[in-house]
């Protein structure tokens, strides 16, 4: 069998093991997230949040007409295929790079003659080359983001990426073939490939950066033209933004003609600059830019025929430059840092790049498996790392005069990188050392023309350096951002292959093994390819998303107890997306508008709100919807333009459709006197003076026990099931449905029920046994029944469970003290305290206690603070001085005499 079919075979079993490991863990239904949103665009043609991502809207389209899975499968399907595409040209980069390392000097010292296909030295690189190429394709395959960006979620970023691993193998191709006629035309459809991409993401288009030098570091000569491309886009994108923002034009179609008319300005302008043989690369790259951008037509086309997804309505040239220039996602200016260093360097980036690629037994508890600690963590998560280091600097120094010294002056910079991160907590200053350290190896590369390396290296330094100064990070974030560095991952991936056959080349040198290299090679590199089959057993059970329905039937217990016809306002994203995928993908509830807050403060929602059915009241003309902005109240409270709406469409409704608000919603916007729980959302009602249940026990019931569906969360006993993975962000919207059970716990206590009452708090612990509330619930119920030693007992099994927790600390303390044990209780209540400062009944209590046990100078050290930063509480004022004086110690101004006989609030 020739290298060629060889070739063919390996870069096969690449795709096809990740393959096979996928589809038996993709998901099977809609996940929260964006996913919920494309899943539901792509069946309806509808236009997601910007960019709009019209390539992936009509890609999904596509493949929701396949044949086989439900349509949220074949959507999410679109990830695993182009994640198989970037793994297979992961492997081939790989391959490629492999066969270009210099793996013996001296022989090419000797000007030796290039050894023959059949030459064993030849072989043995050939089989290094394709363990290298499956352990890379393998770790990309198998490393946290990728696997579950893959696989779970019908997203864009993965995407991107095959754009960007294609677009990098064929950099490589075009330096490989110089001199040879029409070579150029692979630059160009990389350039095309990129244009395209940005119907799908955004992302694509970082690998040109790398690209762009990586040619001219080949040959300048030839390539410079390439920056053309980025020149006029740059160009013509700060030509047409100033259009838009400051020369108001109108109408629309004028503004497009001034757009049109800057870049053939431009265009022309060039033509006459560039020399002769140059100008049919400028019109060509002309040409290939607007022919991949030109499935952006279908935003405006598509926008005009009003879907029920229509997310910044870009049916006008000044809607449709808004949103393919993402204007509502500006981030923050990179010169005025919108966190400190340490969040965003450590927290936003390194926390994540240390758990991708982590080798040993599952990450979570998996039943009757436990996850590596200590050491054995520490190992499992840096030997990937420490691999790929030393496989970046194998690539550099590799046929490089002075090796040795380079190799000395890296492992010192990585030791005391460790040295400042592990011991002396320099998280930032770490980090930028490392960074620092790369930053000057890619100058060293491209003076030492180690071409393969620079390319790899822009890639990464761009995908992770470029993105944490670009996207510059507020703390905190809304939800994990771990695939933001997605490219910078897979670029990592090449470094780690190349680590492992560097380590088995020179492995075999250092032992002086090599005669026996046609059988250690294969044996070694089969070894090796173990580490990314360990990173797959450690991940696999986070990432087998089988069973999993958490988000779909979250979706689904939130519409189904709504009235007919209802209208409910919903917070963000995970309350949102799996609603519309509910909706306009399994046609359920279609009879519920879904009133979004956070697009609520936006001019085109609100004219969609009114104008698409089913209709919300809503009776502003356009010119009124345009002119609404924030204002600040006479309390000075900020009014955004969501809470004009709301209560106008409160207030237009005239009860005529039933109104909802989601538990998920943080704010209740003045309506709070008129909300009675039901379920997973709270009924708005007309009474507005509050005298009504807070909790519709009997629609409740009947939601949490016999609408709501659990499947994959919690088993028949009403636990939480441990199979399959839920994230943080799971667990936590499960714990609406705990809360809800707490709830209906105090509208059993209401009616005298204490039975029903603890049966619901027990229920509640089972679905949310990190649920504080519960046991704080608990104690409370048995202290209202005079039970205090069952109070206590409750308070203290809480303890045990929530040991910092202020509420049941505090709790307890005082309970102690009516049982005058006053060591114990002066400890729960400094426990409390710390947690929670300004609390004043922990500070009151404690203060009391500790007069009450004669200790006067440390009730001082309590109250002292409170007063000096609260001089303004005559209540504390009053309650230090009778304490005080009955003490015999001076207090502050004048109060009655007398010691308080019992703990504030007993």
């Amino acid at each position: 069998m020739n290298s060629r079919m060889t070739n063919r075979l390996m870069a096969a079993l690449a795709v096809v093991v990740p393959l096979i490991v996928y589809l038996k863990t993709m998901a099977q239904t809609v996940p929260f997230w964006d996913a919920g949103e494309f899943i539901s665009v792509s069946k309806i043609l509808g236009i997601p949040h910007p960019p709009g991502t019209p390539l992936f809207v009509l890609t999904g389209h596509l493949f929701g007409l396949l044949p086989f899975g439900s349509y949220a499968f074949r959507v999410n399907f679109v990830s695993v295929v182009t994640g198989m595409i970037t793994i297979l040209f992961t492997y081939l980069l790989v391959q490629k790079c492999v066969m270009h390392l210099q793996m013996d000097p001296v022989v090419r010292a000797k000007a030796a003659p290039a050894p023959t296909e059949e030459d064993e030295d030849q072989k043995m690189k050939l089989w290094l080359s394709y363990i290298a190429g499956l352990t890379a394709a393998w770790f990309t395959a198998f490393s946290h983001s990728f696997w579950n960006t893959s696989t779970e979620i019908a997203h864009v970023h993965v995407g991107a990426s095959a754009i960007m691993f294609f677009s990098l193998w064929t950099a490589v191709n075009w330096w490989e073939r110089q001199g040879e006629d029409m070579n150029e035309r692979r630059l160009l459809t990389i350039w095309y490939m990129m244009c395209v991409g940005i119907g799908w993401h955004l992302g694509g288009f970082l690998v040109l950066p790398a690209v762009v030098l990586f040619a001219l570091v080949v040959d300048w000569r030839r390539s410079w033209w390439m920056g053309t491309g980025v020149f006029i886009l740059a160009m013509w994108l700060k030509w047409t933004s100033y259009i838009e923002e400051n020369l108001n034009v109108q109408p629309d179609a004028k503004a497009l003609a001034y757009s049109v008319i800057g870049l053939l300005v431009l265009c022309v302008a060039l033509h006459f600059i560039l020399k002769k043989e140059l100008r049919p690369f400028l019109w060509l790259t002309v040409g290939a830019f607007l022919a991949g951008i030109s499935v952006h037509v279908y935003l405006v086309i598509r926008a005009q025929h009003n879907p029920m997804i229509n997310e910044a309505a870009p049916s006008t040239w000044s809607a449709f430059w808004d949103e393919f220039t993402r204007k509502q996602y500006a981030p923050a200016s990179p010169l005025a840092r919108s966190a400190d260093w340490t969040y965003q360097l450590d927290h936003m980036f390194f926390r994540y790049f240390k758990g991708e690629f982590v080798l040993g037994p599952p990450m979570e508890s998996f039943p009757g498996v436990k996850p590596w600690t200590g050491m054995l963590a520490f190992l499992a998560m840096g030997i990937p790392i420490a691999i790929g280091e030393f496989g970046r600097l194998y690539q550099l120094i590799k046929g490089q005069f002075k090796a040795d010294t380079w190799v000395v002056m890296h492992l010192a910079v990585w030791i005391l990188a460790v040295a400042l991160y592990q011991f002396g907590n320099q998280h930032a200053l770490a980090i930028s050392l490392v960074f620092l350290m790369h930053i000057v190896d890619m100058l060293l590369g491209i003076k030492w023309k180690q071409h393969l390396f620079v390319l790899v290296e822009a890639c990464f330094l761009i995908g992770s350096l470029g993105l944490i100064l670009y996207l510059n990070f507020k703390d905190p974030q809304v939800r994990e951002r771990d695939y933001f560095f997605l490219w910078g991952y897979e670029a990592f991936t090449v470094w780690i292959g190349l680590g492992v056959i560097g380590l088995i080349h020179e492995g075999l040198k250092a032992a002086r093994l090599t005669a026996n290299r046609r059988v250690l090679v294969p044996a070694l590199g089969a070894l090796g390819l173990l580490l990314p089959i360990a990173a797959c057993a450690h991940f696999y059970f986070e990432q087998d998303h089988t069973g999993n329905y958490v988000a779909r039937d979250y979706a689904y217990n939130m519409l189904m107890p709504l009235a007919p016809d209802a209208i409910i306002f919903t917070n963000g994203d995970n309350d949102t997306f799996p609603l519309w995928y509910l909706q306009e993908v399994e046609g359920i509830r279609k009879d519920v508008r879904i009133v979004n807050l956070s697009l609520l403060n936006t001019n085109w929602y609100i004219k969609q709100l009114r104008d698409l059915e089913p209709k919300v009241p809503i009776r502003l003309q356009d010119h009124e919807v345009d002119g609404l902005e924030p204002y600040r109240d006479k309390d000075e409270s900020v009014k955004l333009v969501k809470d004009i709406m709301v209560a106008h469409i409160v207030d237009e409704n005239h009860w005529k459709k039933p109104i909802y608000l989601a538990v998920t919603v943080p704010e209740q916007m003045g309506l709070d006197k008129r909300l009675s729980l039901e379920g997973l959302a709270f009924r708005v009602l007309e009474d507005s003076t509050g005298n009504h249940p807070l909790v519709n026990l009997e629609a409740t019931r009947k939601a949490v026990y016999e609408t709501y569906l659990y499947r994959g969360l919690l088993d028949k006993d009403g636990n939480l099931t441990p199979i399959p993975y839920k994230d943080d962000n799971q667990v936590r919207l499960a714990g609406n449905y705990s809360a809800a059970h707490v709830r209906l716990a105090f509208a059993y206590r209401e009616k005298n029920d204490m039975k029903k009452a603890f049966d619901e708090l027990d229920r509640a612990e089972r679905i949310s046994p990190d649920f504080a509330g519960v046991a704080v619930s608990r104690g409370v119920f048995r202290e209202e029944l005079g039970d205090t030693a069952g109070a206590i007992r409750a308070f203290e099994d809480g303890i045990k469970r929530f040991p910092d927790n202020p509420e049941i600390n505090y709790r307890l303390g005082v309970l102690y003290a009516l049982k005058q044990r006053y060591r114990d209780a002066f400890e729960r209540l400094e426990v409390a305290r710390r947690a929670d400062p300004e609390n004043t009944s922990v500070i009151f209590s404690e203060f009391t206690l500790l007069a009450q046990m004669g200790q006067a100078e440390q009730a001082d050290q309590v109250m002292r603070p409170y007063l000096d930063a609260h001089p303004e509480d005559q209540r504390a004022r009053q309650l230090y001085n009778d304490v005080m004086r009955h003490l015999g110690r001076p207090g502050i101004g004048s109060a009655p005499q007398g010691l308080p006989q019992a703990l504030p609030g007993q």
